[in-house]
């Protein structure tokens, strides 16, 4: 067998030009590889977030426009002893008086996370708010919105239903959010 056809390079040499370029090639590919599977993967749990608020959010409009709540005079009730809010007396007609103790809760530091637990939000932020046709804040007899939306979501969803309110059409606005 002849074995001089089978040189490594004039000093020993294994790794030729070549040998080095397809490394090269190789390392920048799984690279790129690596860094589009990261995208995708969190392009896809965004999707799925947004997916899963939707849900979440249309679960919650429906328990407040569609129910009294339990127990049914839960406004004058302790937070803890409500089972589920509702904000109307009759489906899709607003009750004030449910409606401003709602967002009273949800704007109070201390009451703020039973509500978000009772009222479904589950990992979510939420703001609740009542919006007439020019899409203001309802403020009489007190601006109607409470609750909190997160400073730099990542996700930041709105989802909105037609009630009455005083005999008028207006919005009940839920904003979901949720940080990094």
């Amino acid at each position: 067998m002849n074995l001089s056809k089978f040189r490594f390079g004039a000093r020993g040499q294994f790794f030729s030009p070549d040998l080095l370029v397809a490394i090269g090639i190789f390392l920048f590919s799984l690279a790129f590889f690596w860094a589009g599977s990261n995208f995708i993967f969190e392009e896809t749990s965004l999707f799925n977030s947004r997916i899963e608020s939707g849900e979440i959010a249309h679960a919650i409009l429906n328990k407040l426009v569609l129910s009294s709540g339990e127990p049914i005079n839960w406004e004058s009730k302790e937070l803890v002893d409500v089972n589920s809010f509702g904000l109307v007396h009759s489906n899709n007609f607003l009750d004030l008086d449910k409606t401003i103790t709602l967002i009273n809760s949800l704007n109070s530091s201390e009451d703020y996370d039973l509500v978000r637990y009772k009222i479904g939000a589950g990992k979510y932020d939420l703001e609740l708010s009542v919006v007439d046709s020019k899409n203001e804040v309802i403020s009489n007899p007190i601006p109607l919105v409470g609750g909190r939306v997160v400073i730099e979501p990542i996700l930041k969803a709105t989802h909105t239903r037609i009630v009455y309110y005083d005999g008028e059409e207006v919005l009940l606005r839920i904003i979901l959010s949720i940080e990094e």
